[in-house]
């Protein structure tokens, strides 16, 4: 799986128009972040370029707003 390491500045909006991906597809698809507003340089992020579920994005939007 291609993935992608965050650079000082990067946001995981930028990195999702970045690889032609919405958002909330990239946020269902990495896990390993638990509040996904906050990421670090060094970090790993999986791109895939696929779409994920309608409950993985809704899951992904609520864990955004943290309400997960």
């Amino acid at each position: 799986m291609p993935t992608y390491t965050v650079k000082q500045g990067d946001t995981l909006s930028d990195i999702a128009r970045r690889a032609g991906m919405n958002v909330l597809d990239l946020i269902a698809q990495n896990p390993q972040f638990r509040d996904p507003n906050l990421i670090r340089p060094g970090e790993s992020v999986n791109i895939t370029g696929k779409e994920s579920s309608p409950r993985a994005r809704e899951q992904a939007a609520q864990e955004m707003l943290g309400r997960a």
